[in-house]
């Protein structure tokens, strides 16, 4: 039927928690106020979110995370690399940290690997 088989691999090379955190975003270099929105899922490598925003894919975003259990805001600059359009005016972003801090990615890396070792908490953390 086909003759090149195509598989999708994954990308991921960190654990992902599914998370609702507080989170401000705007393209970089924008001025005014950030966009506010909700976290879905984080891993050390990135993120997912929602918004009634369309963002374009590739544009570049600066964004502050508020992370209550690390006590810390994780700020970075991302690009979105897919869109999807939800029910109504919601976006499902997802986009990639191209500029963290390596101590705030060893931080986000450590929390999310001490969730997945918890019993109750291990089904919020996919592997990569």
């Amino acid at each position: 039927m086909f003759e090149k088989t195509h598989t999708m691999e994954n990308a991921r090379s960190h654990k992902r928690l599914r998370a609702d955190y507080l989170m401000k975003f705007q393209p970089l270099n924008a001025e005014g106020e950030p966009s506010v929105s909700n976290v879905k899922d984080i891993s050390a490598g990135g993120l997912r979110f929602w918004t009634d925003r369309r963002l374009p894919q590739g544009v570049l975003l600066a964004v502050r995370i508020c992370i209550p259990p690390v006590e810390k805001n994780l700020e970075a600059a991302c690009q979105v690399l897919r869109v999807h359009r939800g029910p109504g005016e919601i976006y499902y972003i997802a986009a990639k940290f191209i500029e963290v801090s390596k101590a705030d990615q060893m931080n986000l890396d450590n929390f999310i690997e001490k969730i997945s070792q918890l019993p109750s908490a291990r089904r919020f953390v996919d592997n990569p």
